[in-house]
């Protein structure tokens, strides 16, 4: 009987194929999105007061809210363009990072449908835009989805090179791959250890069966030689009574 592999978890290792490229490829998106995201934190960091402008401009929350999201957005951009860099908990970097592009997205459509007239504020400081001059949103949601599209792929293949997951061994693909190997090893070695079972189990009943036929030709041979000892006996003793009335006879004539 033989013992399958046990089913792996999680995400699956890439295909041959792609094993090569891929690596190279999603340093390339990493290193991308770490500009990215470096790119829009610095001039909020640099203008905390001009980050939080530029969140009230969308006019969706309270002012205490925007005070909040205005600081902590830039120092989120600052750590996942950090995440970005160095290749840490990059699957998980690309996936927050996508979120807040979403967020982003909506919030640019949000304006564009009540007839905002205002810059983005995405990589400098918001403002509202001089009459006349038109806003780009639909550009703006472009490239936001181009990001976007970025972080997907980082998410699905975030092993890459010169990455701290791979140094330290949190990238979750190597451990799926490994886990892999691991368990097509097991099925080997189960499926060795049958064969050898099934071959000891044969030889067995092999064996047995010799001494069965080697047991019947013992009876079979026993039984001829006691029969012929019985037949042997009944001549010798019909031969001792013919001699006997021989002897009774030349007597009488005597």
């Amino acid at each position: 009987m033989t013992s399958s592999a046990p089913a792996s978890f999680g995400a699956s290792a890439p295909p041959a194929f792609w094993r090569r490229p891929q690596p190279w490829l999603s340093l390339l998106v990493r290193l991308g999105l770490a500009a990215v995201a470096l790119a829009a934190a610095w001039p909020k960091l640099a203008n905390l007061r001009g980050s939080v402008q530029s969140v009230a401009l969308y006019q969706l929350f309270p002012p205490e809210v925007n005070q909040i999201i205005g600081v902590a957005l830039p120092i989120v951009e600052l750590t996942l363009g950090l995440a970005f860099l160095t290749g840490l908990l990059t699957r998980y970097a690309a996936i927050a990072f996508g979120a807040m592009l979403v967020v982003f997205i909506a919030g640019i459509i949000s304006a564009w449908a009540r007839g905002l007239s205002i810059d983005c504020g995405c990589f400098a400081i918001g403002a509202e835009l001089e009459p006349g001059v038109k806003a780009q949103y639909g550009l703006e949601i472009l490239r936001d989805v181009g990001f976007l599209a970025m972080t997907a792929f980082l998410a699905i293949w975030p092993r890459s090179k010169a990455s701290l997951d791979t140094l330290i061994g949190l990238n979750p693909l190597s451990r799926a791959a490994r886990r892999q190997e691991l368990a097509a090893l097991a099925a080997l070695e189960h499926r060795g250890e049958d064969h050898g079972e099934h071959d000891g189990e044969d030889h067995g009943e092999d064996h047995g069966e010799g001494r069965d036929g080697e047991s019947a030709l013992g009876i079979g041979s026993g039984g001829g030689q006691s029969q012929g000892d019985g037949d042997g006996e009944a001549a010798d003793a019909g031969f001792d009574d013919q001699t006997q009335t021989l002897d009774r006879a030349a007597k009488g004539k005597d």
